[in-house]
């Protein structure tokens, strides 16, 4: 959500100073570049902070797997799949959710005298994960919408800018849901 918001930030501020080159006002050298440097910095830490989160990811679903199956519960997909599902064409589209879907409904849960002798299935959907997965996806799609304008004219230049703002706008609210849901799951699993 941090460097979601860096994002934010980075490309509405570039998209303001080439709205206003294209109104006519000028623009000092320095602050175009130090814009473009934003932007820059902005995706790079975006890429390596999405690979570190994707890589803890896959580590708290196979754990989370790991458990179900000490556990003697039934899921969907093994151990393997916790891991290959992220790198499988097409299957990461749903494999991974199913995973984490099943890491939620299937863990067990504390009764009240916070006793774990009694297991109890969840048959609810965690929402904040549905919903966090939705928009994670809906961020890939205007940051890679956005960058596909990115070589046009003035007007498709800021429309990418205002792309990216809006994706990192998206990925503030996705991190937050993922935050939410994985303490959730987590201390399911603890």
């Amino acid at each position: 959500s941090i460097f979601s918001l860096f994002r934010v930030i980075a490309f509405a501020n570039r998209a303001n100073l080439i709205n206003d080159v294209k109104n006519g006002y000028r623009l000092s050298f320095s602050a175009a570049e130090n814009a473009d440097n934003a932007v820059q910095a902005a995706n790079g830490g975006s890429v390596l902070v999405n690979i570190v989160l994707l890589i803890c990811l896959i580590i708290w679903a196979w754990r989370a797997t790991t458990n179900l199956d000490s556990l003697g519960i039934s899921h969907r997909w093994g151990r393997g799949w916790a891991i290959g599902g992220w790198f499988t064409p097409i299957m990461f589209c749903f494999v991974p959710y199913q995973i984490i879907s099943d890491a939620w409904k299937k863990a067990p849960n504390q009764n009240i005298s916070g006793s774990t002798s009694n297991f109890q299935l969840v048959d609810k959907r965690n929402n904040f994960w549905l919903i966090g997965f939705i928009l994670w996806w809906v961020q890939i799609a205007l940051t890679r919408l956005g960058s596909n304008q990115a070589d046009g004219n003035i007007d498709e230049v800021i429309t990418a800018d205002v792309l990216g703002a809006v994706g990192g706008g998206v990925g503030i609210i996705a991190g937050i849901l993922f935050a939410i849901a994985f303490r959730q799951m987590s201390e399911r699993h603890s």
